[in-house]
Parts: C-alpha cells; sequence; structure tokens
C-alpha cells in the first residue's frame, strides 16, 4: 500500500467521522461554529442544508438531488470526497493508470454506476415504504 492510499483510507475515516458529527452531535462543535441562521450554517448543518438541493423546478431538483449533489451541503460534500477516495484507492490498489483517460473512465463511470445503484436501492424502499403508508 502507498501513501496516497494510506492518505485516502485517511481522508475516509475523517469525512466519515465529520458526517456522523455534524449529523448527530451539531451542537457539540458545529453550532458554536456557525451563527444560527447565517447561510454558512445552512450550509453546514444538515438538519436544515438538506432542502439546498430542492428548488421550483424539477429539472434544478433533480440536477441537485442526484449528480450535483455534493454541491448542495457540506455533508454530501463529505459523503463525495469518501466515494471517490474509494473508488481512487481501490483503483490504485488494483495497479492504476499511466493514462489520465483510464482515471476519468474509471472515477466517472463508478460514479454513474454507484449512482444508478444508489437512486435504485432508494426507489426500492420510496416504493415499499408507500405500500405501509397506504
Amino acid at each position: 500500500m502507498n501513501l496516497i492510499t494510506i492518505f485516502l483510507v485517511t481522508l475516509i475515516i475523517i469525512c466519515n467521522a465529520t458526517q456522523d458529527e455534524i449529523r448527530f452531535h451539531w451542537d457539540r462543535l458545529f453550532a458554536h461554529w456557525f451563527s444560527t441562521g447565517s447561510k454558512l450554517e445552512k450550509w453546514f448543518n444538515p438538519s436544515i442544508s438538506w432542502k439546498n438541493k430542492y428548488y421550483n423546478s424539477k429539472w434544478l431538483t433533480f440536477l441537485f438531488s442526484t449528480i450535483l449533489v455534493w454541491t448542495s451541503d457540506f455533508w454530501h460534500l463529505l459523503k463525495f470526497i469518501v466515494i471517490n477516495s474509494i473508488i481512487i484507492a481501490f483503483f490504485l490498489l488494483l495497479g492504476g493508470s499511466q493514462f489520465i483517460s483510464d482515471w476519468i473512465i474509471v472515477i466517472v463511470g463508478s460514479n454513474i454506476i454507484w449512482g444508478i445503484i444508489f437512486e435504485t436501492v432508494l426507489g426500492i424502499y420510496g416504493a415499499l415504504s408507500d405500500k405501509y403508508i397506504k
């Protein structure tokens, strides 16, 4: 395992811990860093930042709740970093490539596959929950 892989794994752990901290322990630390109601709090605090991906436009809502969700709030940016760090670390462990085109194909392709599977499973959960609500 090389230093880049060790760095990526460390970054994954830090991002994951930060996701849990802001989601489940916001008041412990992060609430002291951002003024209540400020634009920064609306981006960093997952209890309110989840709304950032929804717009009056169905097209914008689709974009910012799927492909561009990582721009909508800090929690999703951390998730984006985690997912891509996993992809890159895995590709490095497989031997990587010297060609930038290979890296682009692996990263973009893996994100597309991840997104399709994620949205499919989320859709299944939504459909199953609709059975219980009716």
